[in-house]
């Protein structure tokens, strides 16, 4: 309980903080102020509900921030100019549209400092990830061969998932971010919702890492590992993007299901081999994206859109 108020207490300050405020701005005490209420009202709620409330009001307040604080905006922006925008969007014009400065300057994100954030988070999980080979491994009372592959291949695993993540999506996504004038849609885009499945995706992989090296794993630790591997890969887009689009979308198909198929080999292997299978794996996809770096970037560079068309099925440019 004493959390969740904590959790509650911190956005009513930013609510409160974010009522002085001129502009636009205002609005976002709103967000705040409804997440600090939901916050609230879920102490008093027994779980699962409970977090249920909180799923909910993160994702209202990430929506309500972002998405229609930016909508707003346009709207009010074509009042002023005459140039009102259409009532909806193909996909394409969608991303487009969030390729463009906001029409605002001063509601330009700041790519450097926001992507040095989540940068940072990021680096907290991974933590997670080490922390949970190292209490794991050191409740073990036998430490044989097995013990020390297994931890061995969890902090393996931990370096992997740490040099695929700011070698090849994180220098990419400030780029994005970057090129489109700092556009909050954007940003949203990137950060607050595509690291989302990063972010669950580590925890995952650190609870099946600990089960793992603890002794007697359930069938579902070997799981946890691939399948968070699976969704950590998948919401960073670092594969297959450079490539044709049909030919991205398989590979990126393949890599994914692969990924969560090495987990049927632990009947075979052990839990502890299934750990060992996706630290190598995982070092495997870490080169694949350090070689692939350059091309990625230059493709970006000349179409940042070619970011997003494999991962959504938009359609290449002609002309």
């Amino acid at each position: 309980m004493t959390y969740t108020f904590a959790l509650a207490g911190a956005r009513l300050i930013l609510a409160v903080a974010f009522a002085f405020t001129a502009g636009t701005a205002r609005r976002v005490a709103i967000g705040y102020g409804l997440s600090a209420a939901a916050f609230a009202v879920s102490a008093f709620v027994p779980g699962p509900w409970r977090y249920v409330i909180w799923a909910l009001a993160l994702l209202q307040e990430a929506g309500f921030l972002l998405l229609r604080n930016e909508e707003w905006a346009e709207k009010r922006h074509g009042e002023r100019t005459g140039q009102h925008p259409p009532a909806r969007r193909s996909r394409l014009e969608s991303m487009r549209a969030m390729l463009k400065p906001p029409a605002d300057p001063a509601r330009g994100v700041d790519a450097g400092h926001l992507a040095e954030r989540f940068g940072l988070m990021i680096i907290i999980l991974l933590g997670e990830v080490v922390v949970a080979v190292a209490a794991a491994a050191a409740g073990v009372p036998r430490h044989d061969t097995w013990y020390w592959l297994g931890l061995l291949a969890g902090l393996v695993l931990a370096a992997a998932l740490w040099w695929i993540y700011f070698t090849a999506a994180a220098p990419i996504s400030e780029y994005v971010l970057r090129a489109s004038g700092g556009n909050p849609a954007m940003a949203y885009g990137l950060y607050a919702g595509g690291h989302l499945s990063p972010a669950f995706s580590l925890l995952t992989m650190a609870a099946g890492v600990s089960l793992v090296l603890s002794g007697e794993a359930p069938v579902a630790a070997a799981w946890f590992i691939t399948g968070g591997l699976a969704s950590y890969l998948l919401g960073l887009r670092v594969v297959a993007i450079d490539a044709g689009l049909r030919f991205g979308l398989l590979r990126r198909v393949a890599v994914v299901a692969v990924t969560v198929c090495f987990a049927f080999l632990e009947p075979l292997i052990s839990a502890t081999g299934v750990v060992l299978v996706a630290a190598a794996w995982a070092v495997a996809i870490a080169v694949y994206v350090t070689r692939r770096l350059p091309g990625r970037l230059k493709g970006v560079t000349a179409d940042p859109l070619s970011y997003f068309r494999a991962a959504s099925g938009l359609p290449a440019e002609r002309g």
